[in-house]
């Protein structure tokens, strides 16, 4: 009779190596794609708040608004809304659309809380609003 021939342990250490070497060249690749997604994703998300910003001059005469920057500062940078108190009646299913996936907090600004790892987390946005737009704006239309 003949026996049924088994794997030896050479093959199957020869199999897990050719996996392990496949799955090491396609880490790379997944970890490049999943930063694409987040990246489109950002850009996605500021093409909505756009959408929203247009909104809102719509209703405000297309005047610029005056923000807060960081209003997570104490004390606060000015009296005004910040970006998200602003927009938030415009915008539809919650403030999600305000966090980008790459959003990582890489410099500690001064008076500023500690303890946060993404600007989200601590302002409520990954985005802000560049306050010089609005202050050159201002001195135009005077």
């Amino acid at each position: 009779m003949h026996r049924p021939r088994a794997f030896t342990l050479i093959e199957i250490l020869v199999v897990i190596a050719i996996i392990v070497v496949l799955a090491a060249l396609l880490l790379p690749a997944v970890a490049k794609a999943r930063a694409g997604a987040g990246r489109a994703r950002c850009a996605a998300q500021l093409h909505d708040i756009g959408q929203v910003l247009q909104m809102y001059f719509g209703e405000n005469h297309n005047t610029l608004p005056k923000l807060n920057m960081m209003p997570s500062l104490q004390p606060p940078l000015n009296r005004y809304p910040s970006l998200v108190q602003l927009l938030a009646p415009y915008v539809r299913g919650g403030t999600r659309v305000f966090e980008c996936p790459a959003d990582k907090i890489t410099q500690a600004a001064p008076g500023a809380p500690s303890g946060f790892e993404t600007y989200f987390d601590r302002e409520q946005s990954s985005y802000y609003w560049n306050q010089n737009v609005s202050i050159y704006a201002s001195r135009i239309t005077e």
